[in-house]
């Protein structure tokens, strides 16, 4: 693990593990296959793995509320079509689609139908 004192470039390869796993092994630690919960964020990649980011899955089926609290994200719209709507904000969304959201959005209510990863810090 790399402590947050070693950032820069001295420490910056101390953040790696360099000895190498077969493509089983790696599959086997690694690969996961959620099951995802219609208008519920459903963890990909979560602390079991790494402390350095998560990601999630949304399946959104109608209407689908979720508060990131003060983290920012990066949204991908993996299949289907729908809506996002946060504060004063609204906009169209389909497959392929990808966006940032800030961390002072507050609720961001979905509508429609399709399946998005969320990527956090």
């Amino acid at each position: 693990m790399c402590a947050a004192a070693e950032v820069g470039f001295d420490g910056m390869f101390d953040c790696f593990q360099y000895n190498g796993i077969s493509a089983e092994e790696t599959k086997e630690k690694y690969y996961r296959r959620p099951v995802p919960t219609d208008n519920r964020l459903t963890p990909i990649v979560d602390r079991s793995l790494t402390e350095k980011f998560s990601m999630q899955q949304l399946t959104v089926r109608g209407r689908a509320e979720i508060d990131l609290g003060e983290k920012y994200a990066v949204v991908i719209v993996t299949d289907g079509k729908g809506a996002i709507t946060a504060a004063d904000y609204h906009a169209d969304l389909k497959k392929s689609d990808s966006f940032f959201v800030s961390a002072k959005s507050g609720k961001l209510q979905f509508s429609g139908n399709m399946s998005l990863i969320i990527c956090l810090p």
